[in-house]
């Protein structure tokens, strides 16, 4: 397995798995990876401040050796409202039938190492209390991401977490 930079023709295979993991998604989710795809175009780069978005850094995936099927997403992203102090983790997740594998743990290594070079101060994130998200709650702990906030949101709580970088 090895972690790549999404690419436009690996964007449509990434944003099948996100729709698969995540099937609660704001049409501002929905559209993110397609906007990361075309981040160049003007309409893009004027667009995204309407959704209280700086930039979309950089979204990798990881793909089996020789496969163009990507079976884990990651990403950081950076708001308007904190973009001096803050990077934002956006896509994590892992095909369910990859999972136990070691692959998110890989993959969110991966991100607090890009995070920590983009020199910011905190790493945010946020998620949900989905029970299918379990384990991935367990490894933000794991990793030292504290809930800093939780949201009543239905069908599932939203949990707002951050990890001091420096």
């Amino acid at each position: 397995m090895q972690i790549v930079p999404l690419t436009n023709e690996l964007v449509p295979s990434a944003q099948r798995l996100v729709d698969r993991v995540f099937p609660y998604q704001s049409l501002s989710e929905r559209l993110s990876l397609w906007a990361y795809a075309h981040r160049r175009s003007l309409l893009i780069r004027l667009g995204l401040p309407l959704f209280r978005v700086k930039d979309l850094t950089a979204f990798w995936g990881a793909v089996d050796e020789g496969a163009d099927e990507v079976i884990a997403t990651t990403g950081l992203y950076s708001y308007l409202r904190d973009a001096e102090e803050a990077v934002w983790l956006g896509w994590f997740c892992v095909a369910p039938e990859r999972r136990g594998e070691g692959i998110g743990s890989m993959m969110l290594d991966f991100s607090i190492e890009r995070a920590r070079e983009a020199g910011k101060r905190y790493f945010r994130l946020y998620t949900s209390d989905d029970p299918d998200g379990a384990a991935a709650q367990r490894l933000y702990e794991k990793k030292g991401f504290a809930i800093v906030k939780v949201k009543k949101k239905r069908p599932f709580n939203v949990i707002y977490r951050q990890k001091i970088l420096w």
